[in-house]
C-alpha cells in the first residue's frame, strides 16, 4: 500500500488524533516525517516514513505524537505555529491556493513545548529547539506590545 493511500486512510479515521493534521500535513503544511536520516528505532529497525505512520495511527492522544516527535520525529517549529493559528509557509498558500487550516489553540502549543521541555524521554536536541522557539516567541510578542 503507498503512503498516500495509509494518509488518506488516517484522514477518514476521524477518532484517531493524527487526522486533525492529515489535510494540512498532505498539503505541506506540517511535516511529521522529518528525521535524521540515522536515527533508528528503539529496536534498531530504520525509521521510514511508512513506520513513522503505523505509529502516528497507533497514538491515541496529542500527547502520544508528541512522544514520537521528542524522539526527533517531525517539525515542532511547523506544529507550534500550527496551533498558534499561524502560517508558517505563506508562499505555499499563495502558490497553491490552497489555506492552511490550522488549529488556533495557544494553550495547547505552549503545552506541547512544555512537554518537550519537561519529557524525561525527549532527545536533548528537541527540549533545545523547544526552548529556542518559546525564547523567539517571547521575543516577537515583546516586539508586537511596541
Amino acid at each position: 500500500m503507498e503512503i498516500e493511500e495509509l494518509m488518506n486512510t488516517c484522514l477518514e479515521q476521524e477518532h484517531l488524533p493524527i487526522s486533525r493534521y492529515m489535510v494540512d500535513w498532505m498539503n505541506g503544511y506540517l511535516d511529521f516525517f522529518k528525521c535524521d536520516p540515522e536515527m533508528k528505532w528503539e529496536d534498531g529497525g530504520p525509521i521510514t516514513d511508512l513506520s513513522i505512520l503505523q505509529r502516528l495511527m497507533s497514538c491515541q492522544t496529542d500527547e502520544e505524537i508528541w512522544s514520537l516527535m521528542g524522539k526527533g520525529i517531525g517539525d515542532i517549529q511547523e506544529l507550534y505555529t500550527w496551533y498558534k493559528g499561524q502560517n508558517l509557509h505563506p508562499v505555499l498558500e499563495e502558490a497553491t491556493g490552497v489555506p492552511c487550516y490550522g488549529e488556533k489553540d495557544e494553550d495547547k502549543a505552549e503545552r506541547m513545548l512544555n512537554y518537550f521541555i519537561e519529557s524525561l524521554e525527549a532527545k536533548e536536541s528537541v527540549k533545545q529547539e523547544a526552548e529556542s522557539i518559546r525564547k523567539m516567541s517571547k521575543v516577537i510578542k515583546e516586539l508586537k506590545e511596541i
